[in-house]
């Protein structure tokens, strides 16, 4: 049985003789693959799979087959496992005919009260950054998509796309999230914005960019380099799920021989009555201070932040 091709055809007058500068096809590549991950992400979370973006992206890596002139053609598959069994979910097709159906979607639509199926927040988020590639005498990506089921499905981004999706984003989403980490780096000068910064660690490698107000920049101070528990306002990134930004409203030092974990809770229970929200993010907070780790995301599953 055949395999999954994509043929994409970069058009413009930067393309006029057929070739593309390297840096502009991996920056596209690079753009594209993102794509198609993010929508196997979203596909994922649509039927109740509980794999991270990470875990996703092992189905879905593309692989460069050839190229042609003509305009500019990239014809494209993906990496598949030396052995597929029967009955094997090919999220990785799936995900680019949502991707090239949603787009072509957009072509023609600018109703941003429904969004293609696949497609959320993170999708739209990627793709913004995929329409990157219509600069400088790249005005038009077309792609075809022949399925193992010779199916064949067609779409086009351009600045008609382009405009369409945009439309349909919405600001990034606010939650109220619990974090435990480092805190380091802080700044006591006022951005624009008229809050402090820092940064906190959650492990090693990993650290979020954090602000603050004047009312726990002294707390903030005596913590430096200790272990903390952090309650506050997440600004969630799209595109992968996690944190992108956090605003510090309660710090707790953990390093404290005094902080014990019905402290913890009580003064959790202080701020969930204090700021009106729900109470089932302190089942959340109580399985993360007895130690369990859990996705960023679960932290505030059935919150409404206000």
């Amino acid at each position: 049985m055949s395999d999954t091709n994509i043929k994409i055809a970069l058009k413009g007058s930067a393309l006029a003789d057929g070739t593309i500068e390297l840096r502009r096809l991996t920056q596209f590549g690079d753009r594209l693959q993102k794509a198609v991950d993010r929508i196997a992400y979203s596909i994922e979370k649509e039927s109740g799979g509980r794999r991270k973006l990470s875990e996703v992206r092992q189905d879905t890596a593309l692989r460069l087959i050839n190229t042609h002139k003509g305009s500019f053609v990239t014809e494209m598959g993906f990496v598949r496992p030396p052995v597929l069994f029967e009955g094997h979910y090919d999220i990785a097709t799936v995900a680019i005919e949502k991707l090239v159906l949603g787009l072509e979607y957009f072509h023609h639509t600018s109703n941003d009260s429904e969004l293609p199926k696949g497609y959320d927040q993170g999708v739209l988020a990627v793709l913004k950054e995929l329409g990157k590639t219509l600069t400088k005498g790249i005005e038009q990506i077309e792609f075809s998509v022949s399925t193992p089921r010779n199916h064949i499905i067609r779409g086009v981004y351009d600045k008609h796309t382009q405009a369409h999706l945009l439309e349909a984003i919405t600001a990034p989403e606010e939650k109220i999230a619990a974090v435990t980490g480092t805190l380091v780096m802080a700044n006591f000068r006022y951005d624009r914005y008229e809050r402090y910064r820092c940064n906190l660690f959650t492990d090693a490698e990993n650290q979020i960019a954090c602000t603050f107000d004047e009312d726990v920049a002294d707390s903030i101070g005596q913590a430096m380099r200790k272990n903390v528990n952090a309650i506050g306002i997440a600004t969630i990134d799209p595109a992968d799920d996690e944190i992108a930004t956090f605003h510090i409203k309660q710090l707790v030092i953990l390093d404290d021989d005094n902080m014990s974990p019905q402290r913890l809770t009580d003064l959790l229970d202080s701020y969930i009555e204090e700021n009106d929200t729900i109470a089932s993010f302190r089942r959340s907070w109580q399985e993360a201070i007895e130690g369990e780790v859990h996705a960023v995301a679960s932290l505030w599953d059935g919150i409404d932040a206000e």
